[in-house]
Parts: structure tokens; C-alpha cells; sequence
């Protein structure tokens, strides 16, 4: 007899059996595309029994497995156990803290190629020069130790005149007595120019008769047309130029021992900026040596770019041999530490007057490197050529710059290129705004509060100081940025620069900016993802996420758990590029693999 209720029941029954077995089927299916999408079934390495920080969603996991250079899975150790085998490798961290390989924003590679024979009068806590005295000494004695001749160059990094007790520009009247018979020049901390002794001025035939050219500065003898020493800017770039003729067997030879300075701060990818075309030849050289272990990333400066693109073969934005050509590199203004931030409202304690530096101009406010319409013109070229523009505007005024020439070339967020904002200090808050409509990225310079915010709240005022490198403010602006050194700026050390983000304290103990502060967590994927992100390399680089290149680093504590104050502490035990260690500092002992 029909039962419309028994109907009923028996069709329930039947569903719920072909929805059971619809979640199998949906399930095994999934199952078996994960496979297949991974293509691998083991694993070469797998790391456990550690913190490992992804810079990805979810933030943390408990293993991580890896096969051919590349990350095949991430997760519980459950999940990853189900790649391990006779074969694998199974490290234990012990603790340690995992994550990707730390990737520089910007900085200078080949400068490290050379200082090696250059001598150091930086400052504390990077060398040990406090006054003029101190530099004569460093320089006599680095004359003594690599026994300089009569005749041959002096030269040396890292002059930092905010830094020493004197407070002035160290000048030919101090120089020329100590060293009658050799060419000196003594390059600033800002790398924007240079003081020089008169054999060094007499060498670059820079005299009387040598007019100050547009966005330079050459420092004269009080009531003489005499220059002093001080060069920079528009007025340094010949001798940078010079400067930076290598000698490619000895550059070639150092290469490895300057990839391993990166390598022991645990960079895995690296940056050459203001790249000019015989250092760009001399990368490719070494790149088609097989020299190269860390990926190299080369933004030739806007003097050299076109000769670079028409006399080699090389395509832009494609690794060849660990080498990239990145972008170009532009200069609009110089450092606020020397005074050459180009801004809106002058410097409070004004500038010395280079032509009579008894005087000081007070409506000081610097200025830009090169007129309008020849930045134009290098941007819009580099834009023309598909290649990204980096372009170091510190000040206020260079930053207004660069947001009117991308409105002009009618560049926007949507045609994703990317260009850079190198330092981007002095932001103002309507420029959050004019950053995320044309898609323009900030790579800011927090190690800039430690080195020079002191002097910064005395020459430029607390408002200005205290919102310099505004990353707290760009955080909720939604604004992506990254973070950089500008090596050999600032140390190489990417924990410190970690730690100048998170507790903006000057060398004098200040907070240079409460608010401007960022989470240790914040200032990690500003020189992980979000670097990788500026060079589009996002997915491949930059967290720990399965299919991606197997660049890590392992530090000995987690920057996520101890103490703020103590995140410069943090020591690198192990980088590892695409899967293999290039640079040990402990032995991390493999677990028998059963």
C-alpha cells in the first residue's frame, strides 16, 4: 500500500548516501589534485621542531618540506611526514626560528667589491672616528698598512660630519699638511659626495675657475672662489663616475667574498643600485662564469641605462645566471643628513653658504639634482622601456616631484608597473593617497632614525623628524612598502634594520616617532614579500608557501617573541638558497630518518 511517508524516508535515505558519497569522491578528488599539483611524493629536506614563520596566511606552521630547490608542502608535521622516506634529510631546528630569505630593497652591491681596499672613519657604532683627529689618524694609518705611495689615492667611507665632534666639513686646510704627496678623497656616509684634499680637486681639474653646476654643491674658501673639499650631488657625479671604473680581474675575484657578506645576514636576494655600464658588464661576466650564488638585481643609474641597453644583450626583468637587470635608478635630491632633502619649507638651521661658508643661508631648503624636464625625460624613457623607476626622492618637494611626472605620463595603479619611491622620508599625509592612485611604492630608510634623527629634530624640527619614514602611517593607508639599508650607507644587517623600524630610537636614546612605529611582524615582510612584491617576484620569493623557491634563513630567536629592544641581537645560524646552505655558521645536525 503507498505510503507518501515511507516515500519520503526512503528518498532521505538515498540522499544522504549520495551526499556521503559525493564528500568522499570531492575529497579524494582534492587529495589526488594536491598531488599531482606538488607532481613529488617525497621530499629531499624537511625542517621541524622550530618557530617557522611563513610572511604568509596561515602566520606560522610546524613543518615545512622541501624537493629540487622548492618548497612542496607546509603544515603540520602530520601533513609533511606523509613526504618523508628513507631518503629524506629531516632537520631539526631546535627551536630556532625559520623563515624566507631576506631580500634587499636596496643597496649597493658592487660598492662592497671595492671598500674592501678603501679605508673606514665611520662613526660609532660602525667604526670608531669622533672627531677630526681621529680621521687624520684611520687615514695615515690605512696609508701605513697597505703601503700607499707617493702619488697613489687615499681613499675612504663612511664620513659622517653630523656624527663627529667638530660638527663642520673637515676641509683641504686640514687635509693638505697631513697628506702633501697623495690624492685623498673621503666619501660621505650619505655616498652623495665626497671631501678632497687639493691633489684629489687638482686630479678632477675642479679649481677657482669651476662654476657650481645645476644641483650641486662645491664648498669655497671664505672670500675666495677656492674650493674647499666638500663636493656633492650634481657637482659629485664625474668623480663617483671615475671612481667606479673597475678593475675587473680583482672585482671578479672578490665576488664570492662579497656575496658571503650578504649571505651571513641571511640575503638570498640582492640589489645593485646606480649599477654603472662597465659594473653592469662586469656582473654579466660573472654571471657567465657561474659566480654568482645569490640572485643579483641591477638597477643601472639614469646616466648609463641606454648605453647599457644598446651595447648588451639582455632582457629586462629576466634572470640570467642569478643576474637581473631590475629597473633604472634616478636621483632627484640628495640626503637630509647633508642637508640635500629638497623640501617645501626651508631647514631650520639654514645651510653654510658654499660659496662663502662664513655665511649661512637661512631660507635653505636644498634642491632638486637635475632640472624638470630632464627627469622627465630619463622617466619617461625607462617607462618607454618597460622598466621600472627607482627614483630617490627624500625630501617633501622630491616626492611632490615624482607624483607629477607619473599624472603626466598618465601612469596608473591598474597598469601595475611599479615604480619605487627609494627613501620616501619625508612623506606628507596627502601623499598616501597620490601613492596608491598611481601605484607607486615607498621603499623606506628606517635606520635613518638611529643614525641621524638626533640631528634631524635640530635641523628639520620634532614634526617633520618624528614623522620621517612613515611606515605606521602607510600601514593604514593600506600603502604596501619596503624597507632598505642603502649598504654602505647604513650596515648590511637586516635584524638591526628590523629593529630601527619597530623602536625608532636615535643614537642618542630618542624615540624618534611613537606613532610611527610598526610590529616586528610588519617590519619582516618589508624585507620579505612586500620586497618581493617590488620586483615582481612575488610568486616565486618572499614567504614560505609551497610551489615557491626554497630561500630561507634561520636565526637563532624568534623576532616575533623576545624583547623589542632586543630584536638587534638576533643572530643568522644558517641562509639557504633554493634549497642548499651557502652560508653555515652552526651545524644543524640532520635527525636519523627512519
Amino acid at each position: 500500500m503507498y505510503n507518501p511517508l515511507n516515500v519520503r524516508l526512503r528518498l532521505n535515505r538515498l540522499f544522504i548516501v549520495f551526499a556521503i558519497i559525493a564528500i568522499i569522491l570531492i575529497t579524494v578528488s582534492c587529495d589526488d589534485k594536491h598531488q599531482h599539483a606538488d607532481n613529488i611524493s617525497s621530499a629531499d629536506t624537511i625542517y621541524l621542531n622550530g618557530n617557522i614563520l611563513t610572511m604568509a596566511i596561515p602566520e606560522t606552521a610546524e613543518a615545512l618540506a622541501i624537493t629540487d630547490g622548492r618548497i612542496i608542502a607546509i603544515g603540520n608535521v602530520e601533513t609533511i611526514n606523509f613526504y618523508r622516506n628513507a631518503n629524506t634529510t629531516v632537520i631539526d631546528l631546535k627551536g630556532k626560528t625559520l623563515l624566507p630569505g631576506f631580500i634587499d630593497a636596496h643597496s649597493h652591491f658592487t660598492t662592497v667589491l671595492k671598500i674592501n681596499n678603501w679605508a673606514n672613519i665611520s662613526a660609532p657604532p660602525v667604526g670608531i672616528i669622533e672627531n677630526f683627529i681621529d680621521l687624520l689618524a684611520a687615514l695615515l694609518k690605512h696609508k701605513e698598512q697597505h703601503a700607499i705611495k707617493k702619488g697613489e689615492w687615499i681613499i675612504a667611507y663612511g664620513y659622517d660630519p653630523t656624527a663627529l665632534e667638530e660638527l663642520y666639513d673637515i676641509t683641504i686646510n686640514e687635509l693638505d699638511p697631513v697628506f702633501p704627496d697623495n690624492p685623498v678623497i673621503i666619501m660621505h656616509v650619505s655616498n652623495h659626495g665626497a671631501v678632497l684634499n687639493s691633489l684629489a680637486l687638482e686630479a678632477f681639474n675642479i679649481n677657482e675657475q669651476t662654476p657650481t653646476p645645476y644641483g650641486g654643491i662645491i664648498n669655497r674658501i671664505k672670500g675666495t672662489n677656492e674650493p674647499a673639499g666638500l663636493v656633492m650631488e650634481a657637482a659629485f657625479l664625474p668623480i663617483y663616475r671615475t671612481l667606479s671604473k673597475p678593475d675587473e680581474q680583482a672585482l671578479l675575484s672578490s665576488l664570492f667574498r662579497a656575496q658571503m657578506e650578504y649571505a651571513k645576514y641571511g640575503y638570498t636576494t640582492i640589489v645593485d643600485s646606480s649599477t654603472l655600464q662597465k659594473e653592469f658588464e662586469l656582473l654579466q661576466q660573472a654571471a657567465v662564469n657561474k659566480q654568482l650564488f645569490l640572485d643579483v638585481i641591477s638597477l643601472p643609474l639614469f646616466t648609463d641605462i641606454k648605453s647599457i641597453l644598446d651595447k648588451n644583450s639582455v632582457e629586462p626583468a629576466q634572470y640570467s645566471d642569478h643576474l637581473k637587470l631590475g629597473g633604472m635608478k634616478l636621483i632627484m635630491d640628495g640626503s637630509p643628513q647633508s642637508k640635500g632633502a629638497w623640501f617645501t619649507q626651508p631647514y631650520l638651521t639654514g645651510n653654510a653658504d658654499p660659496d662663502n661658508l662664513d655665511n649661512t643661508n637661512s631660507a635653505w631648503r636644498s634642491e632638486p639634482i637635475m632640472p624638470y624636464s630632464k627627469f622627465k625625460q630619463f622617466y619617461q624613457y625607462s617607462v618607454e622601456q618597460g622598466l621600472p623607476v627607482y627614483t630617490s626622492a627624500n625630501g617633501d618637494a622630491a616626492i611632490d616631484t615624482v607624483i607629477q611626472v607619473n599624472y603626466e605620463l598618465k601612469i596608473n595603479h591598474e597598469q601595475n608597473q611599479r615604480h619605487v619611491v627609494v627613501n620616501s622620508q619625508f612623506m606628507r599625509p596627502s601623499h598616501f593617497d597620490q601613492f596608491k592612485k598611481l601605484g607607486l611604492i615607498p621603499s623606506f630608510f628606517s635606520n635613518n632614525a638611529f643614525f641621524w634623527g638626533d640631528a634631524q629634530v635640530n635641523s628639520l624640527g620634532k614634526e617633520r623628524a618624528f614623522t620621517s619614514n612613515p611606515m605606521q602611517s602607510a600601514l593604514k593607508q593600506e600603502l604596501r612598502f619596503t624597507n632598505h639599508t642603502d649598504f654602505s650607507v647604513t650596515p648590511l644587517n637586516p635584524l638591526f634594520m628590523v629593529w630601527t623600524a619597530v623602536n625608532r630610537l636615535s643614537r642618542g636614546g630618542t624615540i624618534i616617532g611613537t606613532d610611527e612605529r610598526i610590529s616586528p611582524v610588519q617590519a619582516l615582510k618589508a624585507i620579505t614579500i612586500n620586497a618581493a612584491y617590488q620586483f615582481f617576484e612575488e610568486s616565486e620569493k618572499g614567504s614560505l608557501e609551497a610551489g615557491k623557491v626554497a630561500d630561507l634563513v634561520i636565526l637563532d630567536k624568534n623576532p616575533l617573541t623576545v624583547a623589542a629592544g632586543e630584536i638587534d641581537t638576533i643572530q643568522v645560524i644558517e641562509t639557504i638558497k633554493a634549497g642548499k646552505t651557502i652560508y653555515p655558521q652552526a651545524q644543524l645536525l640532520p635527525e636519523q630518518s627512519k
